[in-house]
Order: structure tokens, then C-alpha cells, then sequence
């Protein structure tokens, strides 16, 4: 083994870390970013920054407030899967609280949610048949 080699190996886990500290520090300063945006009422701007924070670095505090964001914009399906994966998270995170507060947003809008139901006639179920909306393939198991 090379000086290089050995070197290399040594230094990978570092490298990892350094990377995950990298993408922590990112994933915060988009968040204060977006809480900026989002009380000057930007949310437009706001919740694009706080998806890439969350991307980065899952949150629950990131989703609580995503959810939040998207409601404002009138994206309510969008703020509904955001409170819905923060009770997720915080529920793996032994974070009763959080996963309450996630719950309860989550349980306001879905009375205000827009569902469609396809029915389709098993006789008409042909082999290739795709059922999409928007370009996005609903899976025969929804």
C-alpha cells in the first residue's frame, strides 16, 4: 500500500463527516433563509429553500414549518404529505409532542383536500392500461 493510499483510507472517514457537517450547515442556513421570507410573506421563495433544507438535512422542524409554508400558498395537498411525513419522523424520533402537533395540522386539512376517485370497470382493466393525472402514473393499488 502507498503513502497515498494509506492517507486516503485514513482520511474517508473524515471526509464523511466533514460532508455531513457540510450539508447540516447548508440545511440551517436555508431554514433561517426561509424564516426570513416567511415573515416578510414571501413564501413563495420561502418554501423552495425549505424543501433543499430538508433535502439536506430531515427535519421535523423543517416539515412543521414546510407544511406551513405551502398552506399559505394554498398548496394544501403539498402542506398535508409535509405534516404528515413530519408526524412520521418525529414518531421515530420518540417525539410525542411534535408528532401531536404534526397530526393535529395534518387532520385540520384534510377535510379541505380535493379527492378523486377512479373507477375503473374490470373489464375495461386491459393489459398496458395506465391511469395517469398530470403525467404522474396512479398506481392500481391507490
Amino acid at each position: 500500500m502507498t503513502c497515498l493510499s494509506a492517507l486516503t483510507i485514513a482520511l474517508a472517514p473524515h471526509l464523511a463527516r466533514a460532508d455531513e457537517t457540510s450539508d447540516k450547515a447548508a440545511a440551517e442556513a436555508l431554514y433561517q433563509l426561509a424564516q426570513q421570507l416567511m415573515s416578510a410573506g414571501d413564501y413563495a421563495n420561502a418554501c423552495p429553500k425549505l424543501d433543499a433544507s430538508n433535502a439536506l438535512d430531515p427535519g421535523v422542524g423543517t416539515l412543521l414549518l414546510l407544511g406551513d409554508c405551502q398552506e399559505k400558498l394554498g398548496k394544501l395537498a403539498s402542506a398535508w404529505a409535509a405534516f404528515r411525513e413530519a408526524a412520521q419522523l418525529a414518531g421515530t424520533r420518540n417525539d410525542a409532542e411534535r408528532a401531536r402537533v404534526a397530526e393535529i395540522r395534518a387532520a385540520a386539512l384534510k377535510p379541505r383536500l380535493v379527492t378523486v376517485v377512479y373507477e375503473v370497470d374490470r373489464g375495461n382493466d386491459l393489459t398496458g392500461f395506465e391511469l395517469r393525472q398530470s403525467g404522474t402514473l396512479i398506481s392500481k393499488a391507490s
